[in-house]
C-alpha cells in the first residue's frame, strides 16, 4: 500500500472501491457526514480511533460509503474549509487519553466532487507503551471487535496495562544495555587503531566490562536466543583478550604491545558489539 502522501482520488477508488476491499479488524469506512463538530460526533471519532489503537491498529477512511461492510463508492466528501488535519488532531488530543503517539492523518483531494472536497484517512498504530487509551467523553476504554468499537472488559484493560508496563520496562532495559555495548565497541575500536609496535602500560589496552553487563540476565532475556548467546560470547571474548594482555610480552613488567592476533581479536570484538547494538536499537525503535 502506498504512503499516505502519495494517495489521490484515483488511488482511493482503485485500491478500495474497485478493489472491493471489505471492512475488517483493521479497516473501517465512514461517510463524510460522520465527521462533525457536535459533541456526540467528536466522541464517536475518539471512540473509533482509540478502539483501533487498543486493538491491533488500523485505518479509518472518511469519504467512502459502505453497504454491509463492502465499499460502494466515494461519497461527496468533507468540506476542507470546515475540517482539516489540525482540527482532527486537536479533537483526538483532547478527547483521547493518554495521547496516541502513532497517528497519521491525511486529506485526499476529491476533484470530481467539487472544489474543496476531500476524504480523510486516519492511520492508527497499535498502542504499546501508552496502552490502553480512554475515550475522555464517556471515560470508557474501547477496542475494535466485529467491525465496531466495543467497550473493553476489566480484564482486557488490566491486560493492556500490564503489557504497557512490560513494554516500557523492555525499552528501559534495552536502553541501558545498548549504552554499555556501544561503549565496549568504541573501546575496542580505539585500541585497534593503536600502534602494534610500541609498548604502552598494560592498563592502557584493558577493556573493562561493567558489573551491570555481567549481571544483565534480566535485560537480555527478551533477546532472541542467538542474540543472548552473542552477548555472553562478547563478554567472554573481552575477558580472554584482557587475560592475554596481562601475560603478553613476559619480559616487560608493566608494559605490553598489541600483537597482530590481539588486533584481530579487537576487530572481532568490535564487530560483535556492533551487531548486538544493532539488535538492541531495533527494540528501542519500536517505542512510539
Amino acid at each position: 500500500m502506498n504512503a499516505l502522501k502519495d494517495w489521490d482520488e484515483a488511488y482511493l477508488d482503485r485500491q478500495f472501491v474497485q478493489g472491493k476491499l471489505r471492512e475488517s479488524q483493521s479497516l473501517e469506512y465512514k461517510a463524510s457526514a460522520a465527521l462533525g463538530k457536535q459533541s456526540t460526533e467528536k466522541s464517536e471519532l475518539c471512540k473509533d480511533v482509540s478502539a483501533f489503537a487498543n486493538a491491533g491498529g488500523g485505518m479509518i477512511i472518511y469519504g467512502i460509503a459502505e453497504n454491509n461492510h463492502d465499499p460502494v463508492g466515494i461519497d461527496s466528501g468533507v468540506d476542507a474549509t470546515v475540517y482539516n488535519r489540525e482540527w482532527i488532531e486537536n479533537v483526538l488530543t483532547t478527547g483521547v487519553q493518554p495521547k496516541i503517539e502513532q497517528l497519521e492523518i491525511a486529506a485526499i483531494d476529491l476533484p470530481s466532487k467539487g472544489k474543496d472536497r476531500v476524504a480523510f484517512v486516519i492511520r492508527i498504530g497499535q498502542a504499546t507503551a501508552m496502552a490502553p487509551h480512554q475515550n475522555v467523553s464517556d471515560h470508557k476504554y474501547y477496542r475494535r471487535h466485529n467491525f465496531k468499537a466495543e467497550p473493553m472488559h476489566d480484564y482486557e484493560v488490566r491486560d493492556a496495562m500490564r503489557r504497557s508496563i512490560a513494554y516500557g520496562r523492555k525499552f528501559g532495559l534495552a536502553w541501558s544495555l545498548v549504552v554499555e555495548i556501544r561503549r565496549l565497541r568504541a573501546a575496542a575500536g580505539e585500541r585497534h587503531k593503536m600502534s602494534g609496535s610500541d609498548y604502552f602500560p598494560r592498563t592502557t589496552f584493558m577493556i573493562a566490562v561493567s558489573g551491570e553487563l555481567r549481571g544483565a540476565g534480566e535485560a537480555v532475556i527478551f533477546l532472541e536466543k542467538s542474540d543472548r548467546k552473542a552477548v555472553a560470547e562478547l563478554v567472554h571474548e573481552i575477558d580472554e583478550y584482557n587475560s592475554i594482555i596481562e601475560t603478553v610480552d613476559p619480559g616487560q613488567r608493566e608494559n605490553a604491545r598489541l600483537t597482530e592476533p590481539l588486533k584481530r581479536k579487537l576487530y572481532e570484538i568490535e564487530l560483535r558489539a556492533r551487531d548486538i547494538a544493532g539488535k538492541l536499537e531495533k527494540i528501542i525503535d519500536e517505542y512510539p
